[in-house]
């Protein structure tokens, strides 16, 4: 580390020259925020600007980590206890520590005073740390994490499913939110293997008891295939910005808008994907399909209809079987893996009468129709499908609300526990 840069550091934190935002994160249920991830930068007008992943290492290298994470805690609780006198809805702030804030020795009592200076509750501070701090973690570590989570602050795990630690390692301490790793959700559309994943660690996270928060979501197709999984809650630049104090402060006054795929629980109209290498064969489809109002995307292969898959949300997908390149089922598979919300059919003239049994009791393909088509019945059947889509959407979401109620309803009877224990 060079003498500048360590006098550098010296002086930003003497001069506290940090840039402090809040990045919004919502339910998924509700499409509401229901709290902020802070990010501080270094914002130096001699060496730039500089995200906290950059600089972190160094502060501690120097001596002056402590002081930081003091002054971060510090920040965070009184800037919450002026949105209370302000009375905004209440929200959870979560910090962000790195592995060497997490090492320094009373952390929780750091925590624990700023809270009481700030005279706010501990449950609407949140600390997130990495998962590679549960990796053979200290004694000291587990002691302040064990003293954070008696006070009230909320456990969340970033890095989720791809730092390497063991699972076993993780429900052994008491957790409460798990971050999907942001590589996962930067890839979940383009690559059904981690969209397998994904859906594994959510499933996975829920039965042990924890929720689900996913970063970075980018784009409308990674949020709905989120939803569709059952996760709980998402931030990232497709749901807001992170923004300084004042503006959060006015997203939580204005009623917390959502995003239309939130607000609406995703793309409202009815979406159509025709997939048939055959352009008339397609053309023929969109003439019967259009006085039905959906909106109709169409894909003359299987490899372009993955590509439209992951630019739009698609709720039906009739796809003929032999194509070249890619037959129908095939694609369907894929399909599933994609966008597993979706109801998928095949409409073809050509019969390959085991695959498409196979297809059909994995999942795959939701019905098997026959060309040519009858339009009266073909419309039927397609119309019945998007009613299937929009059934399973709506259990998607009454499970989702069960599962904030009983997390609601577990958090008070730990309250009333410890009330009764003291």
């Amino acid at each position: 580390m060079s003498t500048e840069i360590l006098k550098a550091l010296a002086q930003a934190t003497a001069r506290q020259e940090w840039d402090v935002t809040y990045w919004p994160q919502r339910g998924l249920v509700q499409g509401r925020v229901i709290g902020a991830a802070v990010q501080v930068d270094w914002a130096s007008r001699a060496h730039g600007h500089h995200g906290q992943g950059q600089y972190v290492a160094l502060l501690a290298q120097a001596g002056l980590i402590e002081a930081f994470t003091r002054w971060v805690f510090d920040t965070v609780c009184d800037q919450m206890r002026r949105w209370q006198e302000d009375q905004l809805p209440p929200t959870r702030v979560c910090v962000e520590l790195a592995a060497e804030q997490c090492a320094l020795p009373g952390l929780a009592e750091m925590v624990a005073q700023a809270l009481e200076d700030a005279d706010i509750s501990a449950a609407s501070l949140a600390v997130a740390v990495p998962a590679s701090v549960f990796h053979n973690p200290s004694a000291d570590w587990v002691a302040a994490l064990e003293a954070l989570r008696t006070q009230g602050v909320e456990m969340v795990v970033r890095g989720f499913g791809t730092a390497p630690v063991s699972l076993e390692s993780l429900f052994l301490h008491p957790i409460d939110r798990v971050q999907l790793g942001t590589s996962l959700v930067q890839h979940l559309v383009a690559d059904g293997a981690y969209a397998k994943v994904c859906g594994g660690l959510i499933e996975m996270a829920h039965g042990l008891g924890w929720q689900v928060l996913a970063e970075d979501v980018a784009s409308e197709v990674q949020l709905d295939t989120l939803m569709a999984m059952g996760c709980d809650q998402a931030q990232g630049a497709f749901l807001g910005e992170g923004v300084d104090a004042e503006a959060f402060g006015a997203l939580l006054l204005a009623g917390q808008d959502a995003p239309n795929a939130l607000a609406t629980g995703g793309n409202n109209q009815r979406t159509l994907l025709l997939v048939d290498d055959e352009e008339n064969i397609v053309s023929s489809l969109k003439r019967l399909f259009r006085r039905d109002g959906y909106r109709i995307l169409t894909a003359n292969s299987g490899a372009e209809a993955l590509e439209v898959l992951a630019a739009n949300e698609v709720h039906v997908i009739l796809s003929d079987q032999r194509m070249p390149g890619m037959t129908g089922v095939e694609f369907l598979r894929e399909a599933k893996v994609r966008c597993p919300d979706s109801v998928r059919i095949t409409l073809s003239g050509y019969t390959d009468l085991q695959s498409i049994i196979d297809a059909v009791n994995e999942g795959a393909v939701y019905k098997f129709l026959t060309k040519p088509w009858e339009d009266t019945r073909l419309r039927e059947h397609v119309a019945q499908a998007f009613e299937q889509f929009e059934l399973a959407s709506e259990n998607v979401r009454l499970g989702m609300e069960g599962r904030a109620i009983n997390r609601v309803l577990a958090s008070v009877h730990q309250r009333l526990d410890r009330l009764v224990a003291g």
